[in-house]
């Protein structure tokens, strides 16, 4: 393939599977991983120092995090419930709205870090707070009143006909990923951070929807036989078409902006390495405690932006976040997921101490690698296949250790032999060996 086949090429894969990954572990967590992904590959392609590179990794890693809020089942049961009308278009409105949205905010950002344009500690944790403020205003404008079933948004992209209607987002989100191509483009200059934000949200909102339409036809066309279709995943092709357009396009946008060799910017360090590690002591307790939680510190958290008003500062202008970022928390967000199923659902395997003992051992060895190869400057293919087989083998953990698939059934035993496992677990098995397909195939493409 030739260098620029292969920087479209390698993103675009990169974040299908990311996106793919994402929807076995959902909602603001399972969306670290396609952000991550995406930094990391297009500073391996343009040739970034490892520092620099695992900088853009952990921004995206972050901002695509902040679309994991917005619910969107209800949006495709518009489209996948409905025969050919306008309540199907509506839900691809909805989609494209809520696709956009999604990596307009990661391109945004993406451009940010990439420009070249300066940005200080103080002036990010400002326009944060301002964004922040700007979502909370978009989402009584735009996503409320919310008091079902008499009360409901007019715009509204889930299901009104509900037995419980879901709560949007997409205003406030939306007022806020504006005001910050309005702050970049008007306060700064930074052409740049428009364009990719604006290569983002025609992805974003291309592929949510033409992911939906290719999981519709599927669905109920059955275009492989009633055989083979209990082996495909619909739903996963839509999450990996979603994907493969978002990375795709914001791939195109940064050939199109920077080219194929654009050197990383110089990041001064302002934010000294105490304060950092203060914010992490202070943030991360709150990202735990906010996904599990069903007091006030649950409804704080699901504020729109203010997830970020700790992080973006940090890892513009401080030594410390980009590495907690890329390995112990991105691992720690999957990781803790398995942990947390096997204590709370599915077959119960381990009580509570191990469970905290597991998350924490996770955490730590995490944290001590990430430490080790930041300080001793580990290659950045280190750094990005390390996050590929973490991420990649999480949901090929995830979906192997259920008590059907380590014990399957005699008669299964009896009929299949040693593929007794693979069939018990049904289609997950197709979905993993994909998984493990496109991450070789990554690899392949970025070994020389």
């Amino acid at each position: 393939m030739d260098d620029l086949a292969t920087f479209l090429a390698v993103p675009c894969l990169a974040v299908g599977l990311g996106w793919g990954i994402r929807g076995q572990f959902g909602h603001e967590r399972g969306a670290l991983v396609p952000g991550a992904f995406l930094g990391l590959s297009l500073a391996l392609l343009s040739g970034w120092p490892v520092h620099a590179a695992i900088r853009l990794g952990a921004i995206t890693m972050m901002t695509c995090a902040v679309g994991g809020l917005m619910t969107y089942g209800q949006t495709l049961g518009l489209v996948q419930n409905q025969p050919v009308s306008s309540i199907r278009w509506w839900g691809y409105l909805g989609l494209f709205v809520k696709g956009g949205f999604w990596f307009g905010f990661v391109g945004v950002f993406t451009g940010m870090m990439a420009g070249g344009v300066p940005y200080g500690a103080a002036e990010l944790l400002v326009l944060m707070l301002v964004t922040t403020i700007l979502g909370l205003v978009g989402m009584q404008l735009f996503n409320r009143p919310h008091q079902p079933p008499d009360r409901l948004p007019r715009i509204y992209f889930s299901g009104r006909a509900s037995d419980k209607p879901r709560l949007e987002y997409w205003g406030g989100l939306w007022l806020g990923l504006l005001g910050v191509m309005a702050y970049a483009w008007f306060i700064k200059g930074d052409g740049a951070a428009v364009r990719l934000a604006c290569w983002g949200i025609l992805g974003g909102g291309i592929g949510f929807s033409f992911g939906e339409m290719l999981q519709c036809f599927g669905s109920h066309r059955v275009p492989f036989g009633q055989k083979a279709q209990p082996w495909i995943d619909w739903w996963k092709v839509m999450e990996i078409t979603f994907g493969l357009f978002g990375g795709l396009f914001i791939a195109m946008g940064w050939v199109q902006t920077f080219g194929l060799r654009h050197p990383a910017p110089e990041f001064p360090i302002t934010i000294p390495s105490r304060l950092e590690l203060l914010g992490i002591v202070i943030w991360l307790p709150l990202a735990v405690i906010g996904h599990h939680s069903r007091d006030s510190i649950c409804d704080l958290w699901e504020l729109p932006f203010q997830a970020l008003v700790i992080p973006i500062p940090c890892i513009f202008c401080g030594s410390v976040w980009p590495a907690f970022a890329i390995m112990p928390l991105l691992t720690l967000a999957t990781a803790r997921h398995i942990i947390w199923q096997e204590h709370y659902g599915r077959d119960k395997y381990i009580g509570r101490t191990t469970m905290f003992i597991l998350i924490w051992g996770v955490f730590a060895v995490a944290s001590l690698f990430g430490y080790q190869w930041w300080i001793g400057v580990a290659p950045l293919k280190t750094w990005f296949y390390c996050a590929l087989v973490i991420q990649t083998g999480a949901t090929v953990i995830l979906a192997f250790c259920t008590r059907s698939a380590l014990f399957p059934p005699p008669e299964l035993k009896k009929k299949y032999g040693p593929l007794a496992t693979f069939i018990a677990a049904g289609g997950q098995f197709p979905t993993t060996m994909v998984f493990v397909v496109m991450m070789l195939a990554i690899m392949a493409l970025t070994t020389p």
